[in-house]
């Protein structure tokens, strides 16, 4: 039986992506805080806001921070047809602990 969070070899196709394809990088900051877009979802809605948030930028790369509920959504095409992957930061998800 395959644990619940436990990935499963050939399961998904993911293409070439790696883990550095999913940073979120600031195209002038290197190091500070930045206004960002971020996906504000709306409670039992299917429809987001745009919200505008600070976030910690360190080395180009725009942090998550699970203390503010902001964290990093990507989803990918797994089918094979077309491999690719799109990325962005959200709010209001819940969530107070991850990467």
């Amino acid at each position: 039986m395959v644990e619940k969070w436990e990935f499963r070899l050939g399961g998904v196709n993911i293409g070439g992506l790696k883990v550095e394809g999913l940073q979120v990088r600031h195209p002038r900051i290197k190091f500070g805080r930045a206004v960002i877009r971020v996906i504000g979802l709306v409670e039992e809605q299917i429809l987001t806001e745009e919200e505008h948030l600070e976030a910690n930028v360190i080395n180009g790369v725009v942090k998550s921070d699970p203390s503010k509920d902001i964290l990093k959504v990507c989803v990918v095409e797994r089918h094979g047809a077309r491999v690719g992957s799109a990325w962005a930061l959200s709010e209001a998800l819940g969530l107070r602990v991850g990467q």
